[in-house]
C-alpha cells in the first residue's frame, strides 16, 4: 500500500509527528546546542588563595550566594562553598583566621566559554559538581551552575542523567568504596549491611550523593561486593 492510499486521519498523525520532532529539535535539542556564555553569572565573585574562611563567608552572606571562586593571576585555583566551610566549622577542622587555599576544593573543573551546554551537564554529573568557572582567553568570566541551566532548560540535566545510566552515581563514591572495602576486609555482607548506614552518612556529610540515592547507591555496592565474593 502506497502512502498517497492512506486514509486522512493518518496523514494528520504523521504531520503532527513531524512538527512534534521538528518542535523538539527546535526548542530542546537546539536550545541545548547553546554555548555557556550565553548562561552563565558574571560577573563572578572571587577571594584570593591568603582569604580567610570568615572572609569567605562574609562575602557570600553580603552576595547571597553559595560558593566564591578561589583566584590567582586571573584564573581558577579553587572553590569553597558555603556547605564546605559550616562542614568545617562543625568538626573544627578550621576556624576564622584559616587561609581559604588550606580547605578549597582543588583543581578546579572548568568550562570553555564557548563549551555545549549539553557537554557541560555531562561533565556537571560526571565529576558530581553542580557548579563550573568559565574560562575564556586563560581567564575567569564566569560561573555556570545547575541552577543556571534548570532555569533555561529545565528538562536537559535528566535527559542527561537518563543517559547516563540508572547506576551512575558521583566518582568519589567509588573511590570511597573501595577504601571501606578495604578497611573492613573479611566481613560477610550481613555485617556490612549493618555498617552500611553508618558509611552512607559519611556520603551525606561530603555532599557526595544526593535526597533520594540511598537505594541506587545501596543495591551498587551490594552488586559489587558480591561480584567480589565470586
Amino acid at each position: 500500500m502506497g502512502i498517497e492510499s492512506l486514509p486522512p486521519t493518518a496523514y494528520a498523525a504523521i504531520v503532527a509527528l513531524l512538527v512534534a520532532n521538528v518542535l523538539i529539535y527546535k526548542f530542546v535539542l537546539k536550545r541545548s546546542e547553546k554555548k555557556v556564555e550565553e548562561f552563565m553569572t558574571t560577573p563572578v565573585v572571587t577571594v584570593t588563595p591568603s582569604s580567610t574562611v570568615m572572609e569567605a563567608s562574609k562575602l557570600m552572606s553580603e552576595k547571597k550566594i553559595s560558593c566564591v571562586v578561589v583566584e590567582e593571576d586571573g584564573k581558577p585555583v579553587g572553590m569553597i562553598t558555603e556547605r564546605d566551610i559550616n562542614n568545617l566549622y562543625s568538626k573544627k577542622e578550621c576556624d576564622d583566621t584559616t587561609p581559604v587555599s588550606k580547605v578549597m576544593s582543588s583543581p578546579v573543573i572548568f568550562a570553555g566559554a564557548d563549551s555545549n551546554i549539553d557537554y557541560v551537564v555531562r561533565t556537571m554529573i560526571k565529576e558530581g559538581v553542580r557548579r563550573l568557572p568559565v574560562i575564556k582567553g586563560g581567564k575567569i568570566v564566569g560561573i555556570i551552575t545547575e541552577s543556571d541551566i534548570v532555569r533555561q532548560l529545565p528538562d536537559l540535566i535528566p535527559r542527561v542523567k537518563k543517559t547516563m545510566g540508572w547506576d551512575y552515581v558521583d566518582p568519589r563514591v567509588t573511590r570511597e568504596m573501595e577504601d571501606w572495602f578495604k578497611k573492613n576486609e573479611g566481613k560477610s555482607w550481613e555485617e556490612m549491611e549493618k555498617l552500611f548506614p553508618k558509611w552512607y552518612s559519611f556520603l551525606e556529610e561530603r555532599n557526595m550523593v544526593r535526597e533520594g540515592e540511598r537505594r541506587k547507591v545501596y543495591e551498587i555496592v551490594k552488586k559489587e561486593f558480591e561480584k567480589r565474593q565470586g
